[in-house]
């Protein structure tokens, strides 16, 4: 026991020889149990990769072995705290991430740093850079890997599947569906999985839970949603029912945003998770709290509409893309809910709250607004 703390301190010092040295000296006297001989192998492990300042093929195939270990072996058979090797399998991993980067080896610095994230919340933030994207799915395609970059790709958490799920959800965003299909179906079953709600109903509230708990003739798949949506752009482009189609258009893209019943469809370890527009990056959350496209389908739906009951309900709809915006406007520089100051303005006269109240207040369904919305009940009795 003396000999192997003795070694640690050494190898804490950077004295990687005379570590070396008192572990050999330790086995000697070594207990005959399987515990013992995996510590005394792991800290010489810690000891051998400290001693690379720079990695090569010489010095790769000295870790090879204890990296497989360490990585795989130990988390199938230990997978309590019998021993405990996790500080250092999350040490090593950063060690090398460093390495590589040092050596301008992004992919792998990617590949071996991941244990840094923090997946609940704000996602990975290296696939923000298209760049970057394409440079990990060329690596994770390529067949001829060598050993240390084979046992990277076995310890990464994404795969292929992932990263073609994170750029179908982009796609989708950004209105581009003929891409958003071809990327989710390179899914494997994420294309199979349903929305909790129907994700082209569009009410007068958001209410996540209450749209998730209504009856739903049909549950669409994220592959059935892409491709509906195609159809009916495809309806648009030939002006066929262009006031139903615009106004399920808008909803769909409505509701993959978070302020809609569908916000699984973006929920992942790549984009984040969070009931919060505060738990993304920014990147993320300007993504999934614009509602420029829906505002945009919206339009043409109103611009289409036949009478005033439609044209009453697009003006609604619209106002909520509004409402969205002047909050995302409103608290862009905040970076967590608790810093909020209250300024006593609660909502503001949108756009379409006005014409809604100057042109349409003899429909039924600005009675129905008047019933559900509070912003609005408020600024009629005003």
């Amino acid at each position: 026991m003396w000999d192997i703390a003795i070694g640690y301190l050494q190898t804490l010092k950077g004295d990687y020889a005379n570590a070396d040295k008192n572990y050999t000296k330790a086995e000697k006297t070594l207990p005959k149990t399987e515990l013992a001989g995996m510590q005394l192998r792991l800290l010489r492990f810690v000891n051998n990769l400290s001693k690379i300042d720079k990695l090569t093929d010489k010095n790769e195939k000295t870790i090879l072995a204890d990296l497989n270990w360490l990585y795989t072996e130990l988390p199938k058979n230990y997978k309590g705290d019998t021993f405990r090797y996790q500080n250092a399998s999350s040490w090593s991993r950063s060690y090398l991430s460093h390495l590589y980067k040092e050596q301008g080896n992004l992919v792998m610095a990617e590949i071996y740093g991941e244990s840094r994230y923090s997946y609940w919340n704000d996602g990975n933030a290296y696939y923000d850079n298209e760049k970057n994207l394409l440079a990990i799915k060329g690596f994770l395609e390529k067949s001829n890997k060598s050993e240390i970059e084979k046992i990277g790709a076995g310890i990464y958490s994404l795969k292929l599947k992932d990263i073609n799920n994170f750029q179908a959800v982009q796609a989708t965003f950004k209105n581009k569906i003929p891409e958003a299909i071809a990327f989710m179906q390179q899914t494997d079953s994420v294309q199979n999985y349903k929305f909790l709600g129907n994700p082209f109903n569009g009410n007068i509230k958001d209410c996540h839970d209450c749209e998730h708990a209504a009856y739903q003739k049909r549950k669409y798949t994220f592959m059935d949603f892409l491709t509906t949506i195609k159809e009916m752009q495809d309806k648009l482009a030939q002006k066929e029912d262009v006031y139903t189609n615009s106004l399920l258009l808008g909803n769909a893209f409505y509701n993959i945003s978070h302020f809609g019943n569908g916000r699984t469809f973006y929920e992942m370890s790549i984009v984040g998770y969070g009931s919060s527009p505060y738990s993304f990056r920014d990147s993320m959350k300007e993504m999934i709290t614009n509602n420029s496209v829906s505002k945009m389908y919206y339009q043409k739906a109103f611009e289409a509409a036949s009478n005033k009951e439609q044209k009453a309900k697009c003006l609604y709809l619209i106002s909520k893309c509004e409402r969205n915006d002047y909050y995302n406007k409103k608290y862009s520089a905040v970076n967590s809910y608790w810093e909020i100051q209250d300024d006593k303005v609660n909502f503001i006269a949108w756009n379409s709250f006005k014409a809604l109240r100057k042109d349409y207040s003899d429909t039924k369904y600005y009675q129905d607004v008047i019933a559900e919305c509070g912003y609005f009940r408020t600024y009629t009795n005003q």
